[in-house]
C-alpha cells in the first residue's frame, strides 16, 4: 500500500497529467477524486480506478483522509480551493500555475499553507528540471565565479501564464534573492491582461536580469558569471562555457543529457504506461520527497507568487513611462488576469465537443 493518499479537485485533462506522475511514484495512491463536471469525474476515475468520487470538492475534503490535495483547476478557482484544503489535516497542496490573478489571493495562499505547516508547491514548472539543480550547485561552488547577469529570451505572449516558468528559473539563479526594483515595458500596458513583456529586474543581492521579450534565434536563459557561463538553450540543452588559463571560453563537459534526451529515457523506463512527461513527473517526484523527507522544494508556492508579482510590477512600470518599480508592490489588490483559456474552464474556450473528445482519447490508455 501507498505512503500518501492523493485526492484530485479537478479532473480534466492537465489532470490526467499530474495522476499519471503520481501514478509512476510508489509513494503515492490516488484515492480520491472530485469535479463538478459528471462527465471529466467519470473519465478520470475510470482511467484511474478511483473509486470514492464526488461532485462537490468540500464533500471530499470532509469525508476523505488524505495526505495530498491536487486542485488542478482554472486559475480563478485556485485561491479558494488552495485556501479551504489548507484548513484540512494534510500534508501538501499541488495546484497549478499561475498561482492566481491578484497579489492578495497569492499572498493569502501561501499565507494559509505557512501557517498550517503543508509543503505547498505550484506549476508543473522548468525549475524542476534535476539539470537545473545540477548547475545551481555547481555556481554555488563558484564554478562560473560571481553571478552578475542573467539574460533571458522569453518571447511568449503571456508572461505571467506560460512565461511564469521562466521568471521562476531567473529567481532560482538569482539564488531566490529580494528584488530591489523593475522596470517594463509591453505594447498595452493600460490592459489587465496577461501579455508578451520585456524589462530589467534588479536583485537586492546585485544581480541584474535583462528579459528579452522579442523574437529571435535565442530562446532561452544565460547565467553569466565572472569565470564563465551557463545558457539553457530552448529550454532543451544544457552548456557551460568556462575561462581557460589563456583567457578564451570553453564549453566544458559536464554530462547534463537535454530535456528531449530525459523524455525518451523516461519512456524507456516506463514501458507502456502513459508518459506524463519528464517535466511533470520529476515536479511530482520532488514535491512527494519533500514531505516524505523533508527534500528541498525547488517550486514552492512562494516563488510563483513572485512571478506574478514581477509580472505585475513589469506592467506597473510601463504605466509610468518605465520608471523603476519598487519592491515588494504595497497595493496587494493589482491584478493581471491570464489568457481564457487559464483562467476559464479551458472546456469553454475550444471548439464544440474539442474538449470531450481529448478527454474521451485519454480512455485509450489502460487503466492502472
Amino acid at each position: 500500500m501507498a505512503k500518501y493518499k492523493v485526492g484530485f479537485i479537478g479532473c480534466g485533462l492537465m489532470a490526467m497529467h499530474h495522476a499519471a506522475a503520481y501514478y509512476l511514484n510508489p509513494l503515492t495512491e490516488i484515492t480520491a477524486a472530485s469535479d463538478d463536471d459528471a462527465d471529466n469525474l467519470k473519465i478520470f476515475c475510470e482511467r484511474f480506478n478511483v473509486s470514492n468520487s464526488y461532485l462537490n470538492y468540500e464533500d471530499m475534503l470532509s469525508n476523505e483522509t488524505l495526505d495530498i490535495i491536487a486542485p488542478i483547476l482554472p486559475v480563478k478557482f485556485n485561491p479558494k480551493i488552495v485556501i479551504d484544503s489548507a484548513q484540512t489535516q494534510i500534508k501538501g497542496i499541488y495546484c497549478e500555475k499561475p498561482i492566481a490573478s491578484n497579489l492578495r489571493d497569492a499572498d493569502q495562499m501561501v499565507n494559509e499553507c505557512d501557517k498550517h505547516g503543508i509543503i505547498f508547491a505550484c506549476g508543473d514548472a522548468m525549475r524542476n528540471y534535476p539539470q537545473l539543480w545540477d548547475v545551481f550547485e555547481f555556481i554555488k561552488k563558484g564554478g562560473l565565479g560571481e553571478i552578475e547577469t542573467i539574460n533571458a529570451y522569453e518571447p511568449t505572449a503571456e508572461i505571467s501564464g506560460g512565461g511564469c516558468q521562466t521568471l521562476s528559473v531567473i529567481q532560482m539563479f538569482a539564488f531566490d534573492s529580494k528584488i530591489e526594483n523593475v522596470i517594463g515595458w509591453m505594447d498595452n500596458p493600460l490592459s489587465d491582461n496577461d501579455q508578451s513583456m520585456g524589462g530589467l529586474i534588479k536583485f537586492k543581492n546585485g544581480i541584474h536580469c535583462f528579459l528579452n521579450n522579442k523574437d529571435s534565434v535565442k530562446k532561452g536563459i544565460e547565467v553569466i558569471g565572472t569565470k564563465g557561463f551557463f545558457y539553457h538553450s530552448d529550454w532543451n540543452n544544457f552548456s557551460i562555457y568556462k575561462k581557460d588559463p589563456d583567457g578564451y571560453l570553453r564549453e566544458i563537459n559536464y554530462n547534463l543529457p537535454n530535456v528531449a534526451q530525459s523524455n525518451r529515457d523516461l519512456i524507456n523506463r516506463i514501458g507502456n504506461l502513459q508518459n506524463p512527461g519528464f517535466r511533470t513527473t520529476e515536479s511530482i517526484n520532488c514535491f512527494v520527497s519533500s514531505i516524505d523527507k523533508g527534500a528541498h522544494l525547488r517550486c514552492p508556492g512562494f516563488v510563483m507568487r513572485n512571478s506574478l508579482e514581477i509580472a505585475i510590477a513589469l506592467r506597473e512600470s510601463a504605466r509610468q513611462n518605465n520608471r523603476p518599480i519598487s519592491m515588494p508592490l504595497k497595493d496587494r489588490s493589482l491584478k493581471l488576469f491570464p489568457k481564457i483559456g487559464r483562467l476559464e474552464n479551458k472546456k469553454d474556450s475550444l471548439s464544440i465537443g474539442e474538449y470531450d473528445k481529448r478527454m474521451n482519447e485519454q480512455l485509450k490508455y489502460s487503466s492502472y
